[in-house]
């Protein structure tokens, strides 16, 4: 397990591995975080926020995150930045700091992932049988299924799905992919019983 100083950058949202994320910046710290990471190739870290906001003061991350890469980003005239990160891998907070232009900063330990591994026919039925049952009429192609890839399937899932960010979070803290995806039918069925999606 390798570590690394990232930038932080707390959202009200979680992102998993394989995954895709629009942003909208403007705060300087963050427009010159950005920055930097453009001028040096590198990324930086997305966690939940466990208490305080986006904007202002400094919020509280968990402990995982995730790594992003920018793949595509557009300056506004009104002086934000659109970006698109896509998620790269997960990492655990060892220690923080808050630099002087309040942004969060963090020396990381690089989370293992487990290769790509196909899901097995039994897990990618249920999957597939509570899509169904969530969004009958829903448009899906093998595309939008990467049964080759568990944890791209849970980055797919993770957006679609209606489960609430802490639970997400609670997925994104497991370090096996079948588990995150064996959990996932867990909470989405037990959310459908109650008569949600």
């Amino acid at each position: 397990m390798s570590t690394t100083t990232l930038p932080l950058f707390p959202l009200h949202c979680v992102l998993f591995p394989g995954g895709r994320l629009d942003l909208r910046l403007f705060e300087p710290r963050y427009l010159d975080m950005l920055s930097r990471c453009m001028r040096e190739g590198s990324g930086f870290g997305v966690c939940l926020i466990k208490e305080g906001r986006e904007a202002g003061a400094p919020a509280l991350p968990y402990d995982v995150g995730t790594v992003v890469e920018i793949s595509d980003w557009q300056a506004g005239e009104d002086g934000v930045l659109a970006i698109t990160v896509l998620g790269h891998r997960r990492f655990r907070i060892l220690s923080r700091q808050v630099e002087r232009d309040r942004l969060l900063r963090a020396e990381v330990a690089l989370l293992e992932e487990t290769p790509a591994a196909p899901v097995p026919p039994p897990l990618l039925t249920a999957l597939r049988d509570l899509w169904e049952n969530a969004f009958p009429a829903g448009d899906t192609t093998d595309s939008d299924w990467p049964a080759h890839d568990a944890t791209l399937l849970l980055a797919r899932l993770a957006d679609w799905t209606p489960l609430d960010a802490a639970q997400k979070q609670y997925l994104l803290q497991l370090n096996d992919p079948m588990v995150r995806l064996e959990r996932l039918v867990g909470m989405w069925r037990a959310r459908q019983d109650d008569g949600g999606v």
